[in-house]
């Protein structure tokens, strides 16, 4: 660019000399390539920043993957591994139950193996909501419950609880592993996004004091005959 106002310096001075045209041109040309070759790089500059920056807001979280669902086939190897704590809130949770109710059930019969499962009350107003935006029968978060704690009863080791509240957010964690994700309008959970979540980060901790949370106002599972 330098070179290039020179060149145009010098066919302004003397406009005289038949080669200052020639100069005013390679001048231009040169100073506009100078000035696109700086852009460019600011482009590149600015863009490796924003991707440093982002990287850093991501592993800050914590966050190690997001899924498109919530029926991912990790699942299925950390349930076979399951050797410590289960943690799993929802509205009827039935995908969690038709997978995997018969490897807990197993697991629970380990010393240490211990499960909290945290339903939003059937039998409220918020469960019945969550029904009709889903699109299914008024008594169907009724009748998984009901399977659930059928399922279950009698079992050690495992506690069910109901929430007489909203659920903003599917919650599942598989020892050290953590999955979350919204409950969508008109969406049923399981076609929903689903973050997975590593442990000592922000985010996850930040989720799992929510839970704590929902469980230390949940009142244990009991359905009217």
């Amino acid at each position: 660019m330098l070179f290039g106002y020179l060149l145009i310096q010098q066919g302004f001075s003397n406009p005289e000399d038949k080669y200052s045209a020639v100069y005013l041109a390679i001048g231009t040309s040169m100073i506009a390539a100078g000035i696109v070759a700086i852009l460019e790089l600011w482009k590149e500059v600015s863009a490796a920043h924003v991707l440093a920056r982002l990287r850093n807001v991501i592993n800050e979280a914590g966050i190690e993957w997001v899924y498109r669902k919530r029926d991912i086939d990790k699942y299925d190897d950390l349930m076979a591994g399951l050797n410590g704590s289960l943690d799993i809130a929802g509205y009827s949770l039935g995908g969690f139950f038709d997978s995997y109710s018969e490897i807990l059930k197993q697991k629970l019969k380990f010393e240490g193996v211990r499960a909290r499962v945290l339903l939003v009350d059937p039998c409220s107003e918020f469960a019945k909501s969550r029904a009709r935006v889903e699109g299914k029968g008024s008594c169907f978060f009724h009748e998984r419950a009901r399977g659930f704690l059928s399922y279950f009863e009698n079992v050690d080791n495992i506690e069910i609880r109901f929430l007489d509240d909203q659920l903003t957010t599917m919650y599942f964690r598989i020892d050290k592993k953590l999955f979350v994700g919204p409950h969508m309008h008109a969406k049923q959970s399981k076609a929903t996004l689903t973050f997975e979540l590593n442990e000592g980060h922000w985010l996850h901790e930040e989720y799992v004091r929510e839970f704590e949370r929902l469980w230390g106002a949940a009142k244990i599972a009991k359905l009217d005959s």
